[in-house]
């Protein structure tokens, strides 16, 4: 039996919206209509240009915690931050907006070195690689070649919404959503909320 699944994704990694609508029939998964909503260029380097660095805000690195691990807003949220930056007076919106840049580069290249040094090549996906300020900041911390998912023929764009239709159908199937070899829960469970709109 088939099912189609709705996943969105806003555009958090400087990108726009992305929709994707996905058919899971067993264990076959396929991408029936993706649809991609791109910001304003002006809105886009708006968001950029707080993306380079003035002065860097030295940050704990969640990168240092060991493995298997999971994260949300329980650990990177605002009151995290601000308690990060309450010792620093005045510090500007963009080198916050810098600081946590580089908090993401730093995560990523150190965890690929640590955990998987045998790599020799990084392929990236996700919304994130229109931030070139962050994929030039990965690829001069890495000695092997990063590229786009795109070079391989998944279009980087898809990624995200595909993941959040495949994470509405285990929500709404009652299907557990994580890996606990990867992120290290007790046991699988579901997650998620479902919140009915009215009419």
């Amino acid at each position: 039996m088939s099912a189609l699944y709705i996943g969105l994704m806003s555009g958090t990694s400087l990108d726009g919206i992305d929709a994707a609508l996905v058919e899971f029939k067993e264990e076959n998964i396929q991408l029936i209509e993706f649809e991609y909503f791109p910001f304003s260029k002006s809105i886009i380097k708006d968001i950029q240009s707080l993306s380079q660095p003035n002065s860097a805000i030295s940050l704990k690195k969640y990168g240092s915690i060991d493995a298997p691990k999971s994260t949300g807003k329980e650990y990177f949220s605002p009151a995290w931050l601000n308690n990060k930056l309450s010792t620093y007076i005045e510090c500007k919106p963009e080198d916050i907006q810098a600081s946590l840049c580089q908090l993401t580069a730093e995560t990523i290249t150190e965890a690929i070195m640590l955990y998987a040094p045998l790599t020799d090549h990084t392929l990236i996906c996700g919304g994130g690689m229109h931030n070139s300020y962050l994929i030039n900041s990965i690829r001069q911390r890495l000695t092997h070649p990063v590229s786009s998912t795109a070079e391989f023929g998944v279009n980087p764009d898809y990624v995200e919404a595909m993941a959040f239709a495949w994470l509405a159908r285990q929500t709404i199937n009652n299907l557990p959503g994580n890996l606990t070899e990867v992120t290290g829960a007790k046991k699988p469970v579901t997650l998620g909320a479902i919140y009915h709109g009215s009419k």
